[in-house]
């Protein structure tokens, strides 16, 4: 079954049925798209609307404010007397009433005219072009070579927050003469610029079919810096029946910079 979207307002739509579509409250001119359109359009360009919209009547349009002209005042003279009537203060006053009356009148026809619109500029759905353009320029931003300090600044936060992508661990065990299985190892630090501390080690035990009989940690209270290495020595009761241990940094904190 065929199905629609439409715009109301900023939002979107859908999916819904043609029935659905015909009892939502959409116009002729509200922006629709289905399956198959390169964009949006109007209601009324589908076929399917159409119909729809043929059995509605049509909308109620508002009906225009007309403003009625100001009369002009005429003064003529009596027939036995020629002589130029000059206008009073009263009279004056009223032309200057009328004059402002009119100039207020324009300005709200203008205010409601750009809110008009500047609503319909909002609600405008933006087409397929207007959006390759948007991500054409942040393309083109993004091609901005970067300083040497700005890539050594996002190097360092990378470095600090992701400890344990740049923390290695080299060792080897053994047992002691009191049956205590001994770890010996170096921590390396292959980060470029941060500066680690602190890091917990785990040693999980497994057996000979690789099932895991738990775990001991401990910590190497000791900076580790960029390239350098930080060695430790454990000591640990392994379980019954390990014959496989893993050793690895499971938690570092990063120094912060000065």
């Amino acid at each position: 079954m065929k199905t629609f979207y439409y715009a109301e307002g900023d939002k979107r739509v859908g999916p819904v049925s043609l029935d659905e579509v015909a009892n939502a409250a959409i116009q002729p001119d509200t922006l629709v798209w289905s399956e198959g359109l390169p964009d949006w359009v109007p209601a009324t360009d589908l076929v399917e609307l159409r119909e729809v919209f043929a059995k509605l009547p049509p909308p109620i349009k508002p009906r225009p404010v007309v403003v009625p002209p100001l009369p002009v005042a005429t003064t003529s003279p009596a027939p036995s007397e020629q002589f130029t009537v000059s206008p009073s203060p009263v009279r004056k006053r009223a032309n200057s009433s009328r004059t402002a009356l009119i100039v207020v009148i324009s300005l709200v026809v203008v205010a409601v005219l750009a809110l008009v619109i500047a609503d319909n500029n909002r609600s405008r759905i933006p087409s397929a072009a207007e959006v390759a353009a948007v991500e054409r320029a942040g393309e083109a931003a993004a091609d901005i070579p970067k300083t040497p300090e700005q890539l050594r600044a996002e190097l360092e936060v990378t470095e600090r927050t992701q400890p344990l992508a740049y923390l290695s661990v080299s060792y080897r065990t053994w047992k002691n003469l009191i049956d205590e299985t001994v770890i010996e190892g170096d921590i390396h630090n292959g980060a470029t610029l941060a500066v680690y501390k602190d890091a917990l080690i785990r040693a999980t035990f497994y057996s000979s079919s690789d099932t895991e009989l738990g775990y001991q940690e401990e910590r190497v209270y000791q900076y580790t810096t960029p390239g350098a290495t930080s060695h430790f020595k454990f000591k640990f009761n392994a379980p019954r029946d390990t014959r496989k241990i893993d050793v690895r940094v499971v938690r570092a904190k990063p120094v912060s910079p000065n």
